[in-house]
């Protein structure tokens, strides 16, 4: 027996509008965990390309040498700065807070109060309008020394979210229409 064309597109629209429901919800929730971890994996990758300033600048700071006497943090910040565009700059601050270096975009405010004694944490994230701050502490044999701030601008990052899950709407549609045109053509086979 021969399936009407009405019963074709009845099939095909309930199939359709099954897929939009269900593979968009599942592009919904691909672009809310997107959102939500790739902060976090970038703000791992920045904290692996800062660790060699911070081992370097330590190693200053631990044979008594003074902060500010530090010759090489342009050498090492500049080019990380430069090719990484997830890093908009890097700071080097004091335990009381005062800039003693900065590669990058001069002038990115920093809350010092966020900052506290970060001598006992490994990494400090603090989260701005326009910055994600990844805070280093700087450690000596003395004790705290200062942080290695690296700014990370949340424009970047959250461009780079919209760029990789650009095309879930996408796949979620054709996904639909193609689950629409498979409803239709069971639909002729299977009423026998």
């Amino acid at each position: 027996m021969e399936v009407s064309w009405g019963q074709r597109f009845a099939d095909f629209a309930a199939m359709f509008f099954m897929g939009v429901f269900s593979l968009g919800l599942l592009a919904y929730v691909g672009f809310g965990e997107a959102a939500q971890k790739y902060p976090k994996f970038e703000v791992e990758k920045v904290t692996a390309q800062t660790r060699p300033i911070q081992f370097a600048i330590e190693k200053y700071l631990s044979a008594g040498i003074p902060l500010r006497d530090f010759a090489g943090f342009q050498t090492l910040a500049a080019p990380i700065v430069k090719v990484d565009p997830a890093i908009e700059g890097m700071t080097v601050l004091t335990r009381t807070g005062a800039v003693v270096f900065d590669s990058g975009q001069k002038g990115i405010p920093i809350d010092i109060s966020a900052l506290g004694d970060s001598g006992n944490a490994d990494v400090k994230v603090l989260v701005t309008e326009a910055f994600t701050q990844v805070v280093l502490p700087l450690r000596s044999r003395f004790g705290f020394g200062g942080n290695l701030v690296a700014h990370v601008p949340n424009a970047y990052v959250q461009e780079q979210v919209h760029v990789a899950t650009r095309f879930l709407p996408w796949a979620a549609a054709i996904g639909s229409l193609l689950l629409g045109l498979f409803g239709a053509l069971v639909a002729g086979k299977s009423s026998v």
